[in-house]
This record gives C-alpha cells, structure tokens and sequence, in this order.
C-alpha cells in the first residue's frame, strides 16, 4: 500500500468518525455537497465523490498530485484504474473496491475503501462506504461475505 492510499482511507475513516453523510434529505447536505466538489448538485450519488474527496485530502496534506481525475462515477473510476493496470486480484488494505449494480456491464456502480483484509482468512471483507444503505446514509464500515456480491474488482494505486 502506498503512504497516499494509506491516508486516504485514514481520511475516510475521520468521516466515519465524524458521522458525515446525508442530511436533510437523500444524496443531501453540507457533507455531500463537500464530496461533490462543484462537480455536481445535491442530490446526487456520492460514493465515488467521498473516494475522490477522501484521496485529494490525503494528497493535499501530502503535497502531491492526485493519481487519478476526480469524478462522481464509479464506473469512471474503476476504467480510470483499469487503462492504468491498477487493478489487483487479491485486495490490501486501503485499496478501493468496485461494485456492478443492476448488471455487471451497466453503466452504473459503486465505490469504497478496502479497510481490512486480515478479515479475509475467515472470509469476511470490511470496507468503508458512503452512499449506502437507506436515508439518511452515512460513510460507515460494512461486513461482507467472501467474494462480495456484485464485485467488480479491486484497484491499487501502483
């Protein structure tokens, strides 16, 4: 893992913290707006915004570059990763998971952090997650079952 990856999921976990994610209504609020980083109006998906967010944070606090262009979309993210063979078969920590929704060549997906791998020798995967689950959704760990449903793959910043 890289020292940039490696902050952007500790800045991740500061969100959780901080018990950021929706209010007033769905895909809504300040923290949303945050994510969405004038690239789009609430209300709007935010799962791709927070990985984006979470790692220009971490690459401001470490003087550097962001390694990828900041997007909304998940699916934008995971071909980014892909044209830059970044894209790893077995997962570490604070590598960033991809998920299909609806069918697995659907424009439409969904984005999170790797957050503990140590998990996986009693096949679990914990990730950390915005824009999941009902109003009002928060950046919150999740529990997942080995292989994940809908895995798209995972990606590492090389």
């Amino acid at each position: 893992m890289t020292e940039l990856a490696e902050l952007a999921l500790a800045v991740a976990i500061e969100e959780m913290d901080k018990e950021a994610g929706e209010t007033g209504a769905n895909n809504s609020g300040p923290f949303i707006e945050k994510y969405l980083n004038g690239l789009g109006e609430a209300p709007s998906n935010w799962c791709a915004a927070l990985v984006c967010w979470c790692y220009k944070e971490a690459a401001k606090r470490l003087n550097v570059e962001m390694p990828f262009v900041y997007n909304l979309s998940a699916r934008n993210l995971f071909n980014q990763f892909k044209n830059k063979n970044w894209l790893v078969d077995e997962p570490d920590e604070s590598d960033i998971v991809f998920f299909w929704r609806d069918n697995p060549n659907s424009w439409m997906g969904h984005i999170g952090f790797v957050r503990c791998v140590k998990c996986m020798k009693n096949k679990r995967l914990i990730t950390v997650e915005g824009n999941r689950g009902n109003f009002p959704a928060k950046v919150r760990c999740w529990d997942y079952s080995m292989p994940p449903p809908q895995l798209l793959g995972y990606g590492r910043i090389i």
